[in-house]
C-alpha cells in the first residue's frame, strides 16, 4: 500500500508546517484527555491554520533525543539482524491518514510492508532503567503507537528506548513488538473525529476561571 506521504524530512520548515495544520500522533493522548487539554491543542491547529507556528523548542531532552537517534537505529537494525529479520528500515516523511486528511503521523521509521518504529532516547536514565524493570512500554505512549499504526496502516509497531550510558551494551536498547488494538483504534479515531469537528472546526466551550465564578453558580 503506497501511504500519502507529505514530502519533508522531519524537522525541516515543510515538515513543522505539515504537522501544524492536522491532528499528530504525538498529541493523541491530548485528543483522549481533558477538556482543558483539548481546547489548547485546538487552539495551536487553528494557529497553524493561520500560519502562526510555535516556535521550535530547543530543550536539552529533545536535542539529547535528536543526536541518539541513529545510534538508536543502528542499534535496533542489529537488534532485527540478529533475530533473523531481514526488513528494511526508512525513516519516512509526515505521513497523512489516506481517508482523513486532517489526520496525520511522524514514524520514526517503516520496518519492512508491516512495522513502523518509534523511538525514545529520555534524558533522564531513570525513564529507560523504568521501562527496562517493567519490560514494557510506559502506557503514557499507548495513544501515540497505536495512533501511528492507524495512520500507516500497520499491524504492528516496535516500541524502541535507547540509552547508550548504560554500562552493560544488553541494557542500553529496548524493544517491545505492540500489535495492532483495533477496537482501541476504533474508538481512537473516532475520538480525533470528534475533536476536530468539535474543537477544531467549531468553538468548544472555553476554559472557566473558577476565580471569576461564584461559587453559588457551581450547584
Amino acid at each position: 500500500m503506497t501511504l500519502p506521504m507529505e514530502n519533508h524530512p522531519q524537522r525541516s520548515p515543510g515538515w513543522f508546517a505539515a504537522r501544524a495544520i492536522r491532528a499528530t500522533a504525538s498529541r493523541f493522548k491530548d485528543v483522549v484527555s481533558t477538556h482543558a487539554a483539548k481546547v489548547r491543542y485546538a487552539q495551536e491547529i487553528k494557529d497553524g491554520m493561520a500560519g502562526i507556528l510555535k516556535p521550535e523548542i530547543n530543550a536539552p531532552s529533545l536535542d539529547w533525543g535528536v543526536v541518539q537517534e541513529p545510534a538508536a537505529i543502528a542499534n535496533y537494525e542489529l537488534w532485527l539482524f540478529e533475530r533473523g529479520f531481514d526488513l528494511d528500515v526508512v525513516n519516512p516523511h509526515f505521513l497523512v491518514h489516506p481517508e482523513y486528511d486532517f489526520i496525520g503521523a511522524s514514524c520514526d521509521l517503516l520496518v519492512g510492508s508491516d512495522g513502523v518504529g518509534e523511538i525514545k532516547c529520555p534524558f533522564d536514565e531513570s525513564v529507560h532503567i523504568m521501562t527496562l524493570l517493567a519490560g514494557a512500554m510506559p502506557s503514557s505512549h499507548y495513544p501515540q503507537v497505536q495512533g501511528e499504526m492507524l495512520v500507516a496502516c500497520r499491524p504492528w509497531c516496535d516500541f524502541i528506548s535507547f540509552d547508550p550510558r548504560q554500562e552493560d551494551p544488553l541494557r542500553r536498547l529496548f524493544v517491545q513488538r505492540v500489535f495492532r488494538d483495533d477496537a482501541y483504534i476504533d474508538w481512537l479515531l473516532a475520538s480525533i473525529i470528534a475533536f476536530w469537528n468539535d474543537y477544531v472546526l467549531n468553538e468548544a466551550p472555553a476554559l472557566v476561571d473558577f476565580m471569576d465564578v461564584d461559587p453559588d453558580d457551581l450547584f
